[in-house]
């Protein structure tokens, strides 16, 4: 009850490697409170367990976000920057076009 209560106030990441730690914990309760015996493998599977979760959880130094480069979209007007104008493929306005007053 404790176990699932404690899992409804952590993060997600975190309830995730506690609960992959839950067997472990398990096993080492069997030997500890009724008296199980468990053999050198599941020792080493236990001690396994651990060190991976361990691996998991220790911090490998300060994390920086990756470097994006954000495209803007520039028009043609006179604030575009020279180099990032756009050049216009549509053909040019007819003259019919131009004649029409909005």
């Amino acid at each position: 009850m404790l176990f699932g209560w404690g899992l409804a106030r952590v993060p997600a990441s975190t309830a995730t490697t506690l609960s992959l730690l839950e067997p472990a914990v398990a096993a080492v309760l069997a030997v500890l409170v009724v008296g199980e015996r468990l053999p050198l493998l599941g020792w080493a599977g236990i001690a396994l367990v651990v060190c991976c979760l361990a691996v998991l959880t220790v911090p490998t130094g300060p994390r920086t976000r990756p470097r994006t480069r954000v495209r803007a979209r520039f028009g043609t007007g006179a604030h575009a920057p020279a180099g990032r104008r756009t050049v216009r493929t549509d053909p040019a306005p007819s003259a019919q076009e131009d004649a029409v007053a909005p």
